[in-house]
């Protein structure tokens, strides 16, 4: 009977220790659970789900959103866990000092040496015998006959001489009159382009002849043959224009913003589309102090060494040239580019505070400089040997509007209540219909049809990475601009500017110059949508990437409300939302 009893006090014992042991255990999972209570997308942190998994909007991998304690911090400050630092994948690197050097990228084609062109001309009026270089694009030498002339007035000329010297040799009394009357008639002779070796040569013979052999004074190639054989020439008429290509320019397009850094003795490199895989070094000797208006550029030329030819004039090339950003005398401070999120005209970097117990991080806006390459000049703002975010940044500034801070979204005076909430309408979200002007005629939104068939054809293109596709679709759309008639000032603006990035679509050099230009000209068909209401007859949708050139964020507009990315291709080709749905706006 004790022993049953002594059985059940242990068994007791033992299950009430064992139900403390399982509340702790339950008691530390619900912490680790507290710990990471929802899941949300650095892109979009509108979007907060309990689990892991995909954004539904990007399809970007969700990150964790901790719920820590961030009373004791300030408005532009984060508090993170080192474990959610490392879910999030946070990089830092010190703010430093150095030498500006920013990557120019220039394209032009190869022209001929000026100084180096030679035209030749009849130097006496007479009829062209024989043309022994017989088109464009012959190879000479210096000292190759070009074309045999008749001249009468050159027959006379040596006429002249034959008889001084024959003067000269019958009356030795008079040797310094007809010593005069010889070197005179050689002159002429001389002004009318017989060379020395000729004029050996006729006073050997001593007869005239009626032709004249024209040779060439350099060695080179012809350019231009403007005389056929037979033709009468008079005195000046050109014949030949030749140009010796063992020297040749490359005249390369400089876009306005980049004309500060460029300096006359710089050194460049190039490459020819003809000659992969070999790099051509030049100087820049020249900087047009004129800008074209048409296209914003300013010509640089560069002086290249061409001693084998490979160079031929009209070749297409890409140049870089490496510019020392201008500025003082001690080496500015530089941060990666990454770690810069640009809106509008803000710039804000997140910075890792020293000496804290916890990783914190402060949001700063900053007044940046120059780019140089892959690093941005620091005007304001931070301070050497400062860690900035360069990876990972935009996740911090996410949850930054998730707990309705300020971030690079929201200037820090804007009060929190307005920061980026859920299914609120951004500012650029404006009805379109509202701004629709009266003047917009059918007959006026008919002609636009080839542009915008033209546009959609090349956000397409690029959603897909068909770089191809997408030049010609640019190309495509040049004229439907040229054969839309307005006399309205509005439309006359935008085709202006819709032109610009189209003025050279064949001479784009990769799928990021095509990117590039299309969002100047979304800006401007955007543009057209707002200042003339929808001209399209079917419905269109204004997109937003904000991840588009290091997350400063571009716009477009589509046919599907499917997102097809035209700044992220295929890397990210669901990345964005849909702004707005522009109706069409029918009579």
């Amino acid at each position: 009977m004790w022993i049953g009893i002594g059985i059940v006090f242990i068994l007791g014992i033992w299950i009430g220790s064992a139900g403390h042991r399982s509340n702790a255990v339950q008691s530390s999972a619900q912490e680790d659970v507290q710990s990471v209570q929802w899941w949300t997308c650095s892109m979009h942190p509108q979007i907060k789900l309990p689990e892991p998994g995909k954004c539904p909007i990007c399809f970007m991998d969700l990150i964790p959103l901790e719920s820590g304690d961030n009373s004791d911090i300030g408005l532009r400050e984060l508090k993170m866990s080192e474990t959610a630092v490392k879910l999030a994948e946070i990089e830092t690197e010190p703010v430093r000092r150095g030498k500006p050097v920013a990557s120019v990228r220039l394209s032009g084609t190869i022209e001929p040496d000026e100084r180096n062109i030679k035209t030749i001309t009849a130097w006496v009026p007479g009829r062209l015998e024989k043309l022994f270089v017989d088109f464009t694009g012959s190879e000479v030498k210096k000292g190759d006959p070009l074309v045999e002339l008749y001249s009468p007035d050159l027959y006379s000329a040596q006429e002249e001489l034959i008889q001084a010297l024959s003067q000269s040799g019958m009356n030795e009394d008079s040797d310094e009159s007809a010593g005069v009357l010889v070197q005179a008639a050689r002159e002429k002779l001389r002004q009318l382009g017989l060379t020395e070796d000729q004029l050996l040569d006729l006073e050997k013979r001593g007869t005239a002849s009626e032709r004249i052999v024209i040779v060439s004074p350099i060695s080179g190639i012809v350019l231009h043959k403007t005389a056929l054989q037979g033709n009468y020439v008079s005195k000046g008429s050109p014949i030949y224009t030749i140009t010796d290509l063992s020297s040749v320019w490359a005249v390369l397009d400089a876009c306005e913003k980049d004309v500060a850094l460029l300096k006359t003795g710089q050194t460049a490199s190039f490459e020819v589309e003809a000659i992969p895989g070999k790099t051509f070094p030049g100087k820049i000797r020249f900087i047009d102090p004129v800008l074209d208006a048409a296209t914003r550029s300013v010509q640089v030329r560069l002086d290249v060494s061409n001693p084998q030819h490979l160079l031929k004039p009209g070749m297409f090339i890409r140049a870089v040239v490496h510019a020392v950003l201008p500025g003082e005398k001690t080496e500015p401070l530089l941060v990666p580019a990454s770690a810069v999120l640009k809106t509008g005209m803000r710039a804000v970097v997140y910075v890792r505070k020293a000496n804290a117990n916890e990783p914190v991080f402060e949001g700063r806006e900053v007044l940046l400089g120059g780019k140089a390459g892959n690093d941005y000049v620091v005007l304001s703002g931070l301070e050497e040997g400062e860690q900035v975010v360069v990876q990972g940044n935009f996740k911090i500034d996410s949850a930054m509007q998730i707990q309705a801070k300020p971030s690079m979204m929201t200037p820090a005076s804007e009060p929190a209540e307005s920061i980026n909430q859920p299914n609120e309408k951004p500012p650029m979200a404006a009805d379109m219909n509202q701004n629709a002007i009266p003047h917009a005629s059918p007959e006026f939104k008919s002609t636009l049809k080839p542009v915008y068939a033209a546009y959609f054809s090349m956000q397409r293109a690029l959603a897909k990475d068909d770089f191809k596709s997408a030049r010609n679709a640019a190309i495509a759309m040049r004229p439907g601009l040229s054969s839309v008639s307005s006399g309205n000032t509005d439309w006359n603006g935008i085709r202006t500017e819709l032109s610009k990035p189209l003025e050279h679509a064949r001479h784009w050099p990769d799928i990021e110059a095509a990117r590039k230009a299309f969002d100047t000209i979304s800006q401007q068909i955007i543009r057209l949508e707002k200042e003339f209401g929808p001209v399209r007859s079917e419905t269109t949708y204004r997109a937003f990437c904000p991840m588009a050139f290091d997350n400063k964020g571009a716009e477009w507009l589509q046919t599907d409300s499917t997102i097809a990315n035209p700044y992220l291709g295929q890397a990210m080709p669901k990345c964005g939302e849909i702004k707005e749905k522009i109706e069409p706006n029918h009579p």
